[in-house]
């Protein structure tokens, strides 16, 4: 078989078994006002706001990209869209794009970056909280 054909078969099967979600993942309902999504990137990824500047997302998702590319998009709540241009890209210090598994896309192994906002992120909800402790 060829590797096109392979990996043709993959995303088919992921699609039709996964439907829109993250593979193996579950789909985003409005009540995770945590979740945004980053546009600017194909295919299209999501990140955590992990404080009212910062996104916690994957190293693959922005690696080589720059930040004028990106755009932070808060929309868990129709009424309030947020959007946020993107100041700063922090990639792991170890993460290295060429280490690829044989089954897998990209790298498992310090795949995480940080994105920093230009605007705060403004709460969505009562109980959202933004701490320096990680619980």
């Amino acid at each position: 078989m060829s590797s096109l054909l392979i990996c043709s078969w993959l995303i088919f099967t992921s699609i039709f078994q996964y439907g829109d979600a993250i593979y193996r993942g579950m789909p985003v309902t409005s009540g995770f006002y945590y979740m945004v999504r980053i546009k600017g990137i194909m295919p299209e990824c999501s990140g955590t706001i992990i404080s009212n500047v910062h996104i916690l997302t994957s190293a693959q998702c922005v690696y080589n990209k720059t930040r004028n590319n990106l755009l932070i998009i808060h929309d868990r709540d129709p009424m309030h869209v947020q959007h946020r241009h993107v100041r700063a890209i922090f990639l792991h210090p170890l993460y290295n794009h060429r280490h690829r598994g044989i089954y897998t896309y990209a790298t498992t192994y310090n795949d995480i970056a940080v994105l920093k906002v230009c605007l705060v992120l403004q709460k969505l909800c009562e109980n959202q909280e933004f701490s320096d402790i990680i619980s």
